[in-house]
This record gives C-alpha cells, sequence and structure tokens, in this order.
C-alpha cells in the first residue's frame, strides 16, 4: 500500500510503517510497529540510495552501543548502531535530487544484531527557486555537530570560506542575489529580518539604495 506525492511517501512491509516527509534538502521519517512486534526490537538503520549518481550508503549514528566503540576506529553505521527513536531525519539531501531509503527494523542484542522487516521509499526533493518563490534554510542548531566534526570545531572565520559556505546552504548567496536585481529606481525592497547585523548583507541593501532602488 502506498500513497505519494512531492512530499510525502507512506511504506508498509509487515509490521513495519514508515512515513516520509520531504522538502529541499530534509527528509524526515515516522516508523511505526505495533506493540506485538517489539520485543528485542533495537531501532532501526536507514540506508540512503543517490539514484542519480548511485552512491549507497547507511546513515550514520553518532551514539554508538559500546561493542562498536573503537576511539577513531568506530563503526557508526546505523546498521551496526541502528537509530533507537521513531523519528528520525537526514539533513543532507540536496534540492532537486532523487533517492531510494531503505529503513530496516533491527533486533536482538549489540553486537549480534539481525534484520526484520524493511521498506523502500523513493523520493524527489524539491526545488529552491520556481523563477516566482524561493525558499532557503541555512545550517542552525540541527547542523552543529556535523559542523564541528567537518570543521574541528573551529569558528568559522578561523575554519575559512568553506565553512561559511555550508553554513549558508545557499541562503546568503540566494539573498544577495534577489537583493541585487534592486538595481535602478524602477525595483524596491521590503525585507522583515531578525538581527539585521550580517555587515555584508546590510551593505547589499546599502548598494541598492545607492543604484536607487526604493529600500
Amino acid at each position: 500500500m502506498r500513497y505519494a506525492d512531492v512530499m510525502r511517501v507512506r511504506e508498509t512491509e509487515g509490521d513495519l510503517s514508515v512515513h516520509a516527509i520531504v522538502g529541499t534538502r530534509v527528509a524526515l521519517f515516522g516508523m511505526d510497529v505495533p506493540k506485538s512486534a517489539i520485543a528485542n526490537l533495537m531501532g532501526f538503520a536507514i540506508r540512503r540510495t543517490n539514484r542519480d549518481n548511485g552512491d549507497s550508503f547507511y546513515l550514520q549514528n553518532a551514539l554508538l552501543f559500546e561493542v562498536n566503540d573503537h576511539g577513531k576506529q568506530s563503526n557508526h553505521s546505523s546498521y551496526q548502531n541502528p537509530f533507537q527513536e521513531f523519528l528520525w531525519g537526514d539533513y543532507t539531501l540536496r534540492p532537486e535530487h532523487s533517492y531510494t531509503y531503505r529503513v530496516v527494523a533491527r533486533y536482538g542484542e549489540p553486537g549480534k544484531l539481525r534484520s526484520g522487516d524493511a521498506v523502500e521509499l523513493e523520493v524527489t526533493t524539491e526545488s529552491e527557486d520556481d523563477d516566482s518563490h524561493a525558499v532557503f534554510f541555512n545550517r542552525g542548531v540541527a547542523g552543529s555537530q556535523r559542523y564541528a566534526i567537518r570543521f574541528q570545531n573551529k569558528k568559522p572565520k578561523v575554519a575559512g570560506p568553506d565553512a561559511y559556505e555550508w553554513l549558508s546552504r545557499g541562503l546568503e548567496e540566494g539573498l544577495t542575489g534577489f537583493i541585487r536585481q534592486a538595481d535602478g529606481a524602477s525595483k524596491g525592497l521590503r525585507a522583515a529580518v531578525y538581527e539585521f547585523t550580517h555587515r555584508p548583507l546590510v551593505h547589499e541593501f546599502a548598494a541598492a539604495l545607492q543604484r536607487g532602488a526604493d529600500v
């Protein structure tokens, strides 16, 4: 049984049901099993395959079973360290890409896990810009641990331009491009801004004023 549209997909196989909600760069998963199937349930493994390039891997879990915790050599795969949650998210997608997720219920005990029911869900992420509207989300609290790992927990001004680009995730670039469309007296800008302190964008608004735009 399946129903789907651009944003939502539900799949059921045996005792496992998974509902995915997908946006531009994020997929959220809700897993459900009946009480009759929760004995020795250790969590869920999630494998992602990029249908555009074939890249495939299990999402990693930062919380490890002790048997898999070996310092830098630790196995973080959710196949060996299943997510012990009924709600999980993948925040590393790209807009306008197609993915297949395989969600597997894992049973047993650490180091001796076995697979139960599994479902596959095919999803396609949305575009950030449809030429009429554009929606961008920068990385915030949800990405803080990944930032610490990727940039050795250095401040962005120390880590360099790559860190700022990673944190922006297209937001600053999108804003800059939009503001620069106000290139004369026939154009206007209206913005509702919280904590208007980011100097590069303040300068962009100032430059639009200098070009004669109604800001």
